[in-house]
Formats: structure tokens, sequence, C-alpha cells
């Protein structure tokens, strides 16, 4: 079942485009709360691979996450509620993260000069197990399921 199944709004479909019966509003709150903590993970595991994206690349993903994670992060002060209105990151906030972003890319410019400059490629070190997926290559130590 969808993630608002698992939280007791189970058939919100037939009523898309109207404000969802006060019963449906917990478990609303409870999988968003869910899939921002899940978006967290992701954002997390994507800021460690910045440096295998293309560097032009990767100032607009950085950016974007940013912005991304503002958003959730206003979600998180509504309460995680999603009907409280929109989650508006403000203009001067997006341009603080911009600008973040760009310091952070700048910073790139070393490690990733470095390793034009290698000559021999880098060892790369054996695995210590063998990893199956999606567990091990995807960050999901959250499930859907619903919290105890």
């Amino acid at each position: 079942g969808s993630v608002l199944g698992r939280f007791g709004a189970h058939d919100l479909e037939p009523q898309r485009g109207t404000n969802p019966p006060e019963t449906a509003h917990a478990a609303l709150r409870r999988a968003t709360r869910l899939l921002l903590a899940e978006a967290d993970l992701f954002y997390r595991s994507g800021d460690q691979g910045m440096l295998a994206l293309a560097w032009r690349c990767s100032f607009s993903i950085r950016t974007a996450r940013s912005v991304y994670s503002a958003i959730g992060a206003r979600l998180r002060d509504m309460d995680y509620d999603p009907l409280r209105g929109r989650a508006i990151v403000p203009r001067h906030r997006k341009a603080v993260l911009v600008a973040m972003s760009f310091g952070h890319w700048m910073a790139e410019v070393p490690p990733r000069g470095a390793d034009r400059l290698r000559t021999t490629p880098r060892p790369a070190a054996p695995p210590k197990r063998i990893l199956s997926f999606p567990h091990d290559v995807l960050p999901l130590s959250l499930s859907c399921e619903p919290a105890t």
C-alpha cells in the first residue's frame, strides 16, 4: 500500500482536489515526517557523491539540494502539516543557499585539480564484504512502516 495507507489514510484518491477529511490529517503529518527523514538521508548520501559529478553540474545539483532541503525544513517548522499552506523559502534565504553552494563548489577546485594531475590512478580498496542492492547501496535505513 501507499505511505498514507500505512498511516491510516487509505483512500484519498476520490477526494483529490479537495481538502482531506480531518481523520486524514494525522496520517498526512506522519507520512510527511517519514518522507522528509528519508529525503534527508538521500541528501546526505548525495553530498558524499558531489565530487563524482562533473564540476559544472555539481553547482546546480548542490543548489537544488539546498533549496529542497530548506523547503523540508519549513515543513518541519509547520509541524509537518502540508495543509497549513505552502512551505515557502524566502528569496533572501535562497540567495544565501546559492552563495553557500557556490562556496562549496569553489572549494572543490583543489581536490578536482589534484585528481587531474595524478598520473597513476588511485588504487581501489577491495570491498570488505559483498554489497547487495538496494539495501547496501541506497540510504534507506528508514522504512515506510509506521513508527512504533
